[in-house]
């Protein structure tokens, strides 16, 4: 029995395939809009327990920042987060009075698009999430004033599918750690609590 998965990503998120030529290997980059996931019943695995996998690694994704509220959070795609605060005078001068950057566009704006003053801002500050139980006794990692930073990956990263169900935001290797969003994916909240209580109890 095999039921198919859909991860769509808004925006489209772009990837190094590393087949780039000369001077520029490994620069190539290429956008994906949609990853389809056929989740089979028996997982194929050879007589002496090999089990054949596609390596994700080598597909690098481009660090995307979105604006998440209103009260200043930034998220980006590999699951970070950072607070700009206007009334702070390094911030007002380095993102705020030069205009240099829009910090709410829609489709967010790269990492790679900052200075380096602002990228080392960036690195130095960003918002160091809390290990917190969930109602069902579930780590998840959060930011005070924002909640679980998985919703707020998928919430501005993933295209929610047309469906009238229930929806719960799922880790695809079940580590709540991992929020980056080529790791979360929209599941029914039924099979999603069935993955949990079988199989992963802990993670969320």
């Amino acid at each position: 029995m095999k039921n198919t998965i859909k991860q769509t990503f808004n925006p489209a998120i772009r990837i190094h395939t590393g087949k780039g030529k000369g001077k520029g290997k490994g620069k190539e980059k290429r956008e994906i809009k949609l990853r389809i996931w056929n989740m089979n019943e028996n997982a194929v695995v050879s007589q002496d327990r090999t089990q054949e996998m596609g390596y994700m690694g080598q597909y690098q994704i481009e660090e995307v920042w979105k604006k998440y509220t209103n009260r200043g959070y930034y998220v980006s795609n590999l699951g970070y987060v950072i607070k700009l605060d206007k009334n702070n005078s390094e911030v007002n001068k380095l993102f705020f009075e030069n205009n240099s950057i829009d910090l709410s566009a829609k489709d967010g704006f790269k990492f790679n698009d900052l200075n380096s003053n602002q990228k080392q801002y960036f690195r130095k500050n960003n918002e160091q999430p809390t290990f917190t139980p969930n109602e069902k006794i579930q780590v998840e990692l959060r930011v005070y004033g924002m909640g679980p930073i998985h919703i707020a990956v998928a919430e501005l990263f993933l295209e929610k599918p047309d469906r009238e169900e229930n929806l719960a935001v799922h880790h695809i290797d079940n580590n709540s750690y991992n929020n980056s969003v080529t790791n979360l994916i929209y599941l029914p909240q039924k099979l999603h609590s069935y993955e949990h209580d079988k199989f992963h109890p802990m993670s969320h």
